[in-house]
């Protein structure tokens, strides 16, 4: 089943535990912070294609706990000027890799 899901924020504040993103195979899941501020715990980005995309109105704060799951191969995640992360893990898992391109 392919299934397609956008949301586009503009304004205020989102407080999320769990974004997912493309659970399914086949499937293309969009979060675009556009306004406003998303504040996220975990964000999994499934076995579809995901983006995460925060543009200059927007800002993503990822909890100091939080962390950032990629099942499957297809993700982008794609943010404006600096941003700061606690840990960044590419491709560490057994049997798995990664690559980042800033």
């Amino acid at each position: 089943m392919n299934l397609k899901s956008i949301i586009t924020q503009t304004g205020g504040q989102s407080d999320i535990t769990d974004l997912y993103l493309a659970a399914s195979e086949g499937s293309t899941g969009t979060f675009t912070v556009g306004g406003g501020t998303l504040n996220v715990t975990n964000i999994i980005a499934g076995l579809g294609t995901s983006t995460l995309d925060v543009t200059g109105g927007g800002s993503l704060v990822l909890s100091p706990t939080g962390t950032i799951t990629i099942l499957g191969s297809d993700y982008s995640l794609d943010l404006p000027g600096d941003t700061t992360v606690q840990d960044f893990n590419v491709g560490n898992a057994t049997g798995t890799t990664g690559s980042y391109n800033p």
